[in-house]
């Protein structure tokens, strides 16, 4: 089963409780007690997603850094002579 089926099933099963509802004041209630709900679950998301963009962002920026320094450091082993240790 989809995500979207699984909506879809909510969305039908919400219309029918709506539709339960004697007054239409009942059901403008329920309408803005949900969107309220969405909309904070919303933001709540969106500040995840900020969260996570700076993680990235900094796990870019040390990624890059241990790339240039694996660089350094192989160019140092390549400059260094292939000599056997004393102790040999």
């Amino acid at each position: 089963m989809r995500i979207f089926d699984k909506f879809d099933i909510a969305s039908s099963i919400f219309v029918v409780y709506l539709l339960g509802m004697s007054t239409a004041e009942e059901r403008i209630t329920e309408l803005e007690t949900r969107f309220a709900w969405l909309e904070d679950f919303t933001n709540s998301l969106q500040a995840i997603v900020v969260q996570h963009s700076e993680l990235i962002e900094r796990l870019k920026n040390e990624n890059k850094l241990l790339r240039d320094k694996m660089v350094e450091i192989d160019d140092a082993m390549q400059d260094m002579p292939n000599v056997k240790p004393p102790h040999y």
